[in-house]
Order: structure tokens, then sequence, then C-alpha cells
């Protein structure tokens, strides 16, 4: 029995409007964790003791914006919230790598 409208191949269930988020979010979530993995021995290796506080500022940062950016997302659309999002952490990415220089 074939189904109206479906896909042939192994890759039916992937909706195509879904794959360009997808994919940024990826590379996004890779960026972090790579920084986050190392961030930690770096500021050792510069003389720091203490890197609680960065973790806990970056998942208060992490965490504030989900709980309103629902409704964001439905007033605004999502392009441009994860546009926004994208500045940001290109912003945070920036500013993390400058902070040796500044600091």
């Amino acid at each position: 029995m074939e189904r109206t409208g479906a896909r042939p191949g192994p890759l039916n269930f992937v909706e195509p409007p879904t794959i360009a988020p997808t994919l940024l979010m990826l590379f996004a979530a890779t960026s972090i964790g790579g920084v986050q993995t190392f961030v930690s021995k770096y500021a050792i290796s510069r003389g720091g003791t203490d890197m609680g506080w960065f973790f806990t500022v970056f998942a208060l940062s992490a965490l504030a914006p989900r709980v309103s950016l629902g409704r964001f997302n439905d007033r605004f659309g999502m392009s441009r919230i994860l546009t926004s999002a994208l500045i940001s952490l290109l912003v945070s990415q920036i500013m993390l790598a400058l902070a040796s220089i500044c600091f």
C-alpha cells in the first residue's frame, strides 16, 4: 500500500524546512562545546583559580532566553530569532577571544 504524498528513500522523515535551522544549531553547539571544553584549562594556565563563576554565568545566560524566546518565535518567526541568536553567539565568542588581551 502506497501513501499519497510520501517521498521515496531513506530520508523521508526529514522535513526540508528544518534542515537549515538544524545545521545552524549543530554548528553553534559545536563551537560552544569546543570552547567550553578548553576554557577552564586555559584560565588555569593564565593564573585563574575559580572557574565556577564563569560556568554559572554561562548557564544562567543560556537558561534566561529560553523562558521568553518561545513567544518571540511565534511573534517574529524562527529566522529572525536564529539570526539574532547566532549574532549574539558570534559576539560572545569574540569577547571571549579578546578577554585575554583586555584582562
